[in-house]
């Protein structure tokens, strides 16, 4: 037999889900992951319209994805101040770059997961760069897209100051 709750304690459901108390605190929606937390001030990254970035990386036959991987590490880093960085980030892309294709949705995925987002990529993602080109091209695009979601989510609203 279970131990009585209190009313000041978090629960865990049978499906894993952590609830609040009962305390007549309002409290954000239950979470399957820890919150992202960040610093207030932090900067947020530019959006970029995905397509471009397949574009820019076939014209310049890769060099321009060296430096959007590069860009994408630094950005969540700064975001979070979480993550390997644009330094390793382009080290990587440099010399092992299979590797950040399954860093890079890892930590998108940590972000996404931590604001309960629906379809969060992971480093699963990684996998479909062993598709011939169009592998490559969804990946792209799921990078991106879900880049996206992260930042325009922390533009869009309006943070009021707390009285």
């Amino acid at each position: 037999m279970e131990p009585a709750l209190s009313v000041s304690e978090w629960w865990k459901a049978s499906d894993g889900r952590w609830f609040p108390p009962y305390d007549g605190k309002t409290y954000g929606v239950p979470q399957w992951h820890a919150p992202v937390v960040r610093e207030p001030g932090l900067p947020v990254g530019k959006t970029r319209n995905p397509w471009a970035v397949v574009g820019l990386t076939l014209i310049t036959l890769g060099i321009y994805r060296i430096y959007w991987e590069y860009r994408c590490f630094k950005d969540l880093k700064g975001f979070t101040g979480e993550g390997i960085g644009a330094s390793w980030g382009l080290a990587l892309a440099i010399v092992f770059p299979i590797a950040n294709s399954f860093l890079l949705p890892s930590e998108i995925g940590r972000i996404e997961r931590g604001e309960n987002s629906l379809d969060p990529v992971s480093g699963l993602t990684g996998f479909w760069i062993f598709l011939p080109l169009v592998g490559w091209i969804v990946w792209t695009l799921r990078m991106q897209s879900g880049l996206n979601q992260i930042w325009v989510s922390y533009t869009s609203v309006e943070h009021v100051p707390s009285v």
